[in-house]
């Protein structure tokens, strides 16, 4: 595959990762993790023999790419990012494919609630946990913080609302990580209930046509597509733009019945003060300011830097050497997995619990990886 052309913000990031979900028969997930390092390459052309020859600089594609059946998707993108580094810097002490077969075929998947499992690679050292049975995995494998910076609480209990009641909602970004994490992090709001229908949030190009499926869906689509995919967009489809904090629903999208008050604003209040400055202090906003309307009363000034900030911030999601991205810098943020709830977590495990997570202990957590 070649590609000497990139968008402005594609230039500046050589490295690229994004994530993306593949659902078996069964309705089985497959969750990828993919590096994309874009390598220069000369083209090299004759033309006339008086001119001699001709040479061009491209940039073309390569991938690593690591397949599970587990979502932990920042712990995988960190892998990735430090096993490309010890290709590129000439450090490894090994071959490279002692790396990959340590890490796919001899780590071990956490037992639930009871241990933790980690790695080292390069600087970093790498966390893996289950969470109990009753709770979901999600919980400690994906960085909520990234929903709660791109969506106020407001949109996030809509969208929620929507997808409880299996409503047709798209997602769309400029960012392609944030497409499959913030998809991702939705489902795990609607537990203990499952998301039964179609889940792409990562839709190829050429399966944009299923956006007119008389189905309810949970899709993503990369932004430079969505021109085209309007065409074939249902009407009753609700949009999120998580680049713009809009969500905008269909002419015909029907109307979903209310959430009684008080439960909402119940809800509202628990997340406004868990979670209210996610939204603000990644635009550097206070408390005070007025960011309703999409910002519209705030002064003049504020509003710029605000939307400032966040466009500066935003470009860095698929930046693949980004430390913010990293699992130990997750692990500071209480919306992230972190130490401390693995500990606090194991008192919800029973004895016939812990019985069978020895006996699961050998499972492979990692099924596969393409370099």
């Amino acid at each position: 595959m070649q590609n000497s052309h990139f968008d402005n913000h594609k230039i500046f990031h050589l490295y690229q990762a994004h994530y993306f979900v593949a659902t078996g028969g069964s309705g089985k997930h497959l969750y990828g993790t993919c590096l994309t390092i874009f390598e220069p390459f000369v083209i090299s052309s004759k033309k006339k023999k008086s001119e001699g020859r001709h040479e061009k600089e491209v940039y073309l594609p390569k991938c690593l790419v690591l397949l599970s059946n587990y979502p932990y998707l920042v712990a995988f993108r960190e892998f990735l990012s430090q096993l490309h580094q010890l290709t590129k810097n000439g450090e490894m002490t090994l071959p490279v494919e002692r790396y990959i077969t340590n890490f796919c075929s001899e780590i071990p998947a956490p037992p639930p609630g009871s241990c933790e499992v980690q790695t080292t690679i390069l600087e970093s050292v790498i966390k893996l946990w289950h969470p109990p049975h009753n709770q979901p995995i999600p919980w400690v494998s994906l960085p909520f913080a990234h929903l709660f910076q791109c969506l106020d609480i407001d949109n996030i209990i809509t969208v929620w609302h929507a997808l409880a009641l299996e409503q047709q909602v798209l997602l769309t970004s400029t960012q392609l990580s944030l497409l499959t994490t913030c998809s991702e992090i939705f489902l795990s709001l609607l537990f203990p209930m499952k998301w039964s229908h179609a889940y792409i949030p990562l839709l190829p190009h050429f399966l944009v046509p299923i956006l007119s499926a008389p189905m309810p869906f949970l899709c993503g689509i990369d932004k430079r597509n969505l021109p085209s995919a309007m065409l074939d967009l249902s009407k009753e489809c609700i949009m999120v733009d998580l680049d713009k904090n809009q969500v905008t629903k269909g002419p015909m999208t029907p109307e979903l019945p209310a959430i009684p008050n008080h439960h909402k604003m119940a809800l509202r209040e628990k997340l406004e003060e868990k979670v209210g400055m996610v939204f603000r202090e990644v635009r550097c906003l206070k408390r005070s300011h007025d960011f309703t309307d999409h910002g519209v009363h705030l002064p003049l000034g504020v509003k710029q830097v605000a939307d400032e900030s966040w466009e500066s911030f935003l470009c860095l999601f698929d930046e693949g050497f980004h430390r913010y991205f990293t699992p130990e810098e997750s692990r500071k943020n209480h919306l992230n997995g972190n130490d401390a709830v693995a500990e606090e977590s194991s008192k919800y495990i029973t004895a016939k619990d812990q019985l069978a997570s020895k006996r699961s202990q050998s499972k492979v957590c990692f099924s596969s990886i393409f370099y």
